[in-house]
């Protein structure tokens, strides 16, 4: 990654660097939608997409139990993956 941008050993893109949290909150801003209908686009619907319907992009029984916790301003606040958190903002 240099300057934002994501490539691979020969020069070319590698993808997009765009987060899921960033992505929420662009949606929510192009949209005016609430949080509760923009959220599904960044959870179950691409796990549904995927075919892993009831393992991702959700809480429940049996499902993976991979989280990501936010702030007001849907910043990460902490993100739990398995069960175990891997990743804990400092408080400042």
């Amino acid at each position: 990654m240099r300057d934002g941008v994501a490539r691979i050993a020969n020069g070319s893109l590698a993808g997009s660097t765009l987060t899921l949290d960033a992505a929420l909150r662009y949606v929510m801003q192009f949209t005016g939608l609430p949080l509760h209908d923009a959220l599904p686009m960044v959870t179950s619907v691409p796990a549904e997409a995927l075919r892993l319907t009831g393992i991702k992009g959700t809480l429940a029984p049996m499902a993976d139990a991979d989280i990501v916790l936010l702030d007001r301003d849907l910043s990460v606040k902490m993100t739990i993956v398995g069960g175990r958190v891997v990743y804990q903002k400092e408080q400042a």
